[in-house]
């Protein structure tokens, strides 16, 4: 599944995730594989932990960060479509407003 600006995401429930000197090791149960976030990518996992727009979690880490929207827009969607595809992250219905 491809992810977009306009997809609500969140973390999968069969993942384990603790932060480490401002970065994130998350266990994936099912494979038993880690995986490493750097301190954006963390900032980006704890925007997940609940069902965000991907477009809310870009402009934040374009705020948090200082870094141009369409960069932020860029790697957002290049981290979150990587976690979608190793099961760490899961694409949900967007909520009912």
């Amino acid at each position: 599944m491809t992810v977009s600006l306009d997809s609500w995401v969140t973390q999968s429930d069969s993942v384990l995730a603790r932060e480490i000197e401002g970065e994130t090791v998350i266990l994936e149960f099912d494979r038993a594989e880690y995986f490493g976030l750097n301190h954006t990518g963390s900032r980006v996992w704890q925007l997940l932990r609940q069902p965000s727009a991907l477009q809310a979690v870009s402009d934040r880490v374009a705020a948090d960060f200082s870094i141009a929207p369409d960069r932020a827009a860029a790697d957002v969607l290049s981290l979150v479509q990587n976690l979608v595809e190793h099961g760490l992250a899961k694409v949900v219905a967007a909520p009912d407003r």
